[in-house]
C-alpha cells in the first residue's frame, strides 16, 4: 500500500470514538456526544434531519410496517392501502423514514410492478410486494416485508458486552450475498457455485446501507441460532443504468460523496462500488460499536486479533479503500471478487457453531414476541 495514502491524521493517537459520529462509551442523555448528522443520546440512534422524500413499509398478512418521510397525521385521501391498512405505533425512525406498525384489513396484499423493486426477490432482501404513488404530491408508499428483530442499529446500541463473532461472520456473509444480488445478480447454489438470476435486468444502487436499514428476521427455521438479515429502506436506491447523486446519511458518506463537500448536488453519481464502501462501514461499526471517520486511509483501520485471523480485516480495509475501483467486487471475479472470501466464511462460520455453539438468544428482541 502506497505509505502517501496513510499520512498520520491531525488527531493521530487519539481512540477512534473521538472522531466525529462515534458511538461513545457510557454516554447518556445528559452528555450527548456530537455526531455528523445530529447527536447521539445514550443508546438512542442518531437524530438526523428528514429528507424531502417519502418511502412506505410491511409485515404478512396481520402484521405490517409503513415508512414514509413527511407521512399525514393519518394514512389520508388519496392513499390506496388506507382499504387495505390501519396505521399503528411509531417503531421506528431512520434517516429518511418514519417506521409504524400497521395491520392488515385483507390477507392477501395485492403485488405492484411500479419500480423494479417489487421484482427483486431473495432471502436477505426485504421483499417489496407493492408500491402505490400517492397524488397530489406523487409521494411513493412501498409495502414491504416485516422484519421481527428490528434493525441492526437495536441490536448493536442495546448491546452491552463484545458483538458475537459469529454474528459478524453472519452479518458478513448474508449483506455480501445481498449486494451480490443487487450489483450482479448472483445467488449463492452451493459451495464456489453462484448462478446469474434470470429475470436479472440491471444493477441495483442501494445508496443508503447502514445499520439503521438492515433488518433482523427470526423465520420458521432458524440458521446456527441465529437472525437472518435482510437489507431494507430503499428509498435512495437507483439502478446503475440511470445513476443519482443521491449522498445517503451523512454518518456513512463513502469518500467521492465526503471529497465533493458532502453535498448531493456536487457529488458525482453513486455505483455499486459506493455501496461496498458503505458495507465496509456497516461491518466496523458492528464489530467496534463506533463509526469509521469519513475517507480516512483504511491501513489506520485495527480490529480485535480475532478478525485478523479469519480475514475480515483485511477484507474490510479493501471494502474501505478511498478511490472506487480499488475496492473489491461483489462477485466471484478471481483477481477483485469477494465471494470466494465469503465461501471461506460459511465453513468458518459452521465450524465456530459446531465448536461453540449460537449466541445468546437473549442478545436479541423479537418485536412479535
Amino acid at each position: 500500500m502506497d505509505k502517501t495514502s496513510c499520512a498520520r491524521p491531525t488527531n493521530a493517537g487519539k481512540p477512534a470514538k473521538s472522531f466525529p459520529g462515534a458511538i461513545p462509551e457510557g454516554s447518556d442523555t445528559d452528555n450527548p456526544a456530537t455526531h455528523a448528522g445530529g447527536k447521539l443520546k445514550g443508546s438512542a440512534q442518531p437524530e438526523t434531519p428528514l429528507l424531502p422524500a417519502s418511502i412506505c413499509v410491511i409485515k404478512q398478512p396481520s402484521f405490517t410496517s409503513l415508512r414514509s418521510v413527511n407521512a399525514p397525521s393519518s394514512l389520508g385521501e388519496g392513499v390506496s392501502l388506507e382499504k387495505d391498512y390501519v396505521r399503528g405505533k411509531l417503531i421506528g425512525q431512520s434517516s429518511e423514514a418514519r417506521v409504524y406498525l400497521l395491520k392488515s384489513k385483507k390477507a392477501a396484499v395485492p403485488a405492484s410492478t411500479l419500480l423494479h423493486l417489487s421484482k427483486v426477490h431473495h432471502p436477505h432482501i426485504v421483499f417489496c410486494p407493492r408500491v402505490d404513488i400517492v397524488e397530489p404530491d406523487f409521494q411513493i408508499w412501498q409495502v414491504l416485508e416485516f422484519c421481527n428483530g428490528g434493525s441492526l442499529w437495536d441490536f448493536v446500541s442495546t448491546l452491552k458486552e463484545k458483538t458475537p463473532v459469529i454474528l459478524v461472520l453472519q452479518c458478513f456473509i448474508q449483506l455480501a450475498e445481498a449486494l451480490a444480488y443487487l450489483g450482479y445478480g448472483l445467488t449463492r447454489q452451493y459451495e464456489g457455485h453462484w448462478e446469474v438470476d434470470p429475470n436479472f435486468t440491471s444493477p441495483i444502487i442501494h445508496s443508503d446501507l447502514n445499520l439503521n436499514n438492515v433488518l433482523l428476521h427470526f423465520g420458521q427455521c432458524v440458521e446456527y441460532g441465529m437472525p437472518d438479515l435482510l437489507v431494507a429502506d430503499f428509498g435512495m436506491s437507483t439502478t446503475a443504468d440511470s445513476p443519482r447523486k443521491t449522498a445517503g446519511t451523512p454518518q456513512y458518506y463513502c469518500p467521492e460523496v465526503v471529497s465533493a463537500g458532502r453535498g448531493i448536488s456536487s457529488a458525482p453519481p453513486m455505483s455499486i462500488q459506493s455501496d461496498v464502501y458503505t458495507f465496509g462501514l456497516t461491518m466496523y461499526a458492528l464489530i467496534m460499536r463506533e463509526l469509521w471517520p469519513p475517507a480516512l486511509p483504511p491501513c489506520w483501520l485495527k480490529l480485535p486479533p480475532v478478525y485478523d485471523q479469519l480475514g475480515i480485516t483485511n477484507a474490510l480495509r479493501r471494502c474501505l479503500e478511498i478511490k472506487p475501483d480499488a475496492r473489491p467486487t461483489m462477485d466471484n471475479d478471481p483477481g477483485t471478487g469477494l465471494l470466494g472470501f465469503v465461501d471461506v466464511l460459511w465453513e468458518k462460520r459452521h465450524k465456530m457453531f459446531m465448536d461453540e455453539g449460537p449466541p445468546d438468544r437473549s442478545l436479541f428482541t423479537r418485536m412479535d414476541a
